[in-house]
This record gives C-alpha cells, structure tokens and sequence, in this order.
C-alpha cells in the first residue's frame, strides 16, 4: 500500500495525484493568510510541473479513469505540501491551547441552559450506559454529577451508574486564569485541582479524560464504540471552535446509539450559508446590514438537512436538543469561508459545498 507519508532521507515525495489535488480543500482555512496563498500556488505549480513530466493524463484517461495516479513531487517542492499541510487546523489550535474561553461550567448551569429534558437524561442513565461531554473544561459539569450520584440523586445505587467520558481539548493550567465575572482564581485553581485528582483516583470504568487533541483527530472507537452512546454534551466545544462542523457533527451523532440524546450549543458565533458567490466580501457579512441576511440559515434550518436525528428543541442562538432516529448519519458537507478567531469561540462563516441553490 502507498504511504502518504513525508519521504525518508534521500527518499523521492511519491505521493497520489489525488492527494496533492487535495491539498485544494485547505483553500477556504487560509483565505485570509498572503504566505499561504504563496505557498498554495507553489505547490499548485510543483503539481503541474509533476504532471507534465510524467506525460500528464490523456484524454482517454478522463474518460475512463484509470487506478489512481502517482506524480513525482520534486525535492524542493517537499517542504511546501508539509508547510501547507500542517496549516491545517492551526489558527483553531493556537485558540485552544491558550484556554481563552469559560472552562468551568458546572451541572447548574448546563441544567438551567438545556432545560428539563437535560435533567430526565441524566435522570434516565444507568449501569451500561455512556455519558460524552465534548469540549468539558475542567469537567466540571460531569464531576459535579459524579458528586450527585454519591448522593443518590440520579443513580440510587453507585454500582449501577453510568461511564462517563470527558474530552479537554487542552488540559487548562493555573496559568490560563482569565477574569470572569464570579470566577477567581482561587475558584479556577480549586477546579484544575478537582480535576487532576479525579483523573488519579476515579476509576477509568467510571470516568475517562480524553484530552491533548482536537475532536477530530481522536479515532470514535477511543472515545466509545459508535452507537452505544446514550447521551452527549456539546457545550460551546466542538461545535462551536471547529474549522471541521461537518466532520466534528457526523463523529457526535454516530457515537449516539438509536434513541439517544444529544445537547449542543453552537453558539451564535456560527453562520451557515447555502451558499456564498466566490469573491464575496465576507466582511460586509459581518457588517451591521448584511447584504444576504436573508439567506443566512439558522441552526435549526441547517440540522434538518441531516440525516438521522430529529431536533425536538433548538433555538436560533444556537441551543439544540435532539434525539437519533438511524444508524444511517448523513451531514451535509460544509465549507469553511472565513475564521476569526479574536474572541472565543470564533465568528465562523460556512457554506454548503456544493452550494445549495
């Protein structure tokens, strides 16, 4: 099998022809940056250059395409695809790593946002079900039910509770304090202690950290088996910092098992365009008259574009309660067209591609 690895020592970059044209979907990431723009066109023309030595593709070949060809990539042109590559995902890292976002939401506070159906979920879960909060901070709303369930509030008999995974994109330090109202650091610094010792002495049967990556970087079956998921909490996490909505949505859904719920909040920091024309100002979209606000959809009108779930609650800032209905996920795929990423989480502007007219 060809390895789409970067080549070893005096090693020639033989890579996919398809994969260099991939290096395309980057484009919407780093629309705003000039050196990757550069850097786009230079491994565009190393691709050409590739291809035309090796005596391209014939006119036969378009039509009948033939087993996946393979371009030599010139040295030089190495470091380029890896620079490019490597983009990926790095404006959205930076933002996370710096923990500049609210990372102690407690059980109250998902319960007042979420409302009474939150509360029956947690009310409903049991010995062999799965509780995935993505994007969960110093965990503080499952610890919190972790405290309750020692007080019998929601699971009688501690025996009988469920697992329950946290992911932490980026484990926060004393050093991330930020001011908030009502948060000091006194508060801040006795939630990472909370935290650091219920990853030592909690079970990992019981309560799992998964933290150091993106969503999207960590494989489903680390997190649960897809379909065995009874409930899953999206808090301003995933959903609401990701530069991959589709990718990151479709890895929640499926983790769902048939009849289980899911409770995002994206934030009304995300548009979602069925489309944009290429070369639209998307600073006029920003802008207090917003020349296509009528084509602009909300939440709600996006998700019943997926396949697979019923949205039972939604609200047009960002708040979803939905249930899964098939094994069968299907989110449409989306497109990224602009990240600014100076205040968490991120103003964030998506089309549907291919666009939908």
């Amino acid at each position: 099998m060809t390895s789409n690895s970067p080549p070893k020592n005096n090693e020639k970059a033989v890579y996919p022809l398809q994969y260099s044209l991939g290096l395309m979907k980057y484009v919407p990431r780093l629309i705003s940056a000039n050196e990757n723009q550069n850097l786009l066109s230079a491994v565009l023309i190393c691709v050409f250059l590739s291809t035309s030595s090796t005596g391209g593709a014939s006119e036969d070949s378009v039509k009948t395409p033939p087993s996946p060809k393979r371009i030599e990539i010139p040295a030089y042109c190495e470091p380029l695809i890896a620079r490019l590559a490597e983009n990926r995902g790095k404006k959205i890292s930076a933002v996370i790593e710096s923990n500049r976002f609210q990372v102690m939401r407690g059980l109250k506070k998902h319960e007042d946002f979420f409302g009474p159906p939150f509360s029956r979920m947690l009310a409903r879960l049991g010995k062999g079900d799965i509780l995935v909060d993505v994007g969960a901070g110093t965990a503080s709303a499952l610890l919190d039910y972790e405290d309750e369930i020692k007080f019998g509030r929601y699971v009688k008999n501690p025996e009988d509770r469920p697992e329950v995974v946290s992911i932490i994109a980026s484990l926060p330090t004393k050093e991330h304090y930020t001011p908030l109202p009502g948060i000091s650091q006194t508060d801040f610094n006795r939630a990472i202690n909370r935290l650091s010792i219920a990853m030592t002495e909690l079970s990992p049967n019981d309560f799992r950290v998964l933290h150091g990556r993106l969503l999207e970087d960590i494989p489903i079956e680390e997190i649960a088996k897809p379909g065995t998921v009874a409930g899953l909490i999206d808090k301003v996490g995933a959903c609401a910092y990701t530069e991959n909505l589709t990718e990151d949505l479709s890895k929640e859904i499926s983790l769902l098992k048939e009849g289980g719920e899911g409770f995002l909040d994206f934030h009304n920091f995300t548009q979602i365009y069925p489309y944009l024309e290429e070369g639209f100002d998307l600073q006029t979209v920003l802008g207090a008259r917003n020349p296509v606000q009528d084509r602009k959809m909300s939440i709600p009108q996006f998700l019943s574009h997926v396949q697979g779930i019923k949205v039972i609650d939604a609200d047009q800032f960002g708040r979803v309660y939905f249930i899964k209905t098939s094994e069968i996920v299907k989110v449409p795929l989306l497109r990224l067209r602009y990240i600014d990423d100076e205040t968490p989480p991120p103003t964030r502007i998506f089309t549907f591609d291919p666009p939908l007219k």
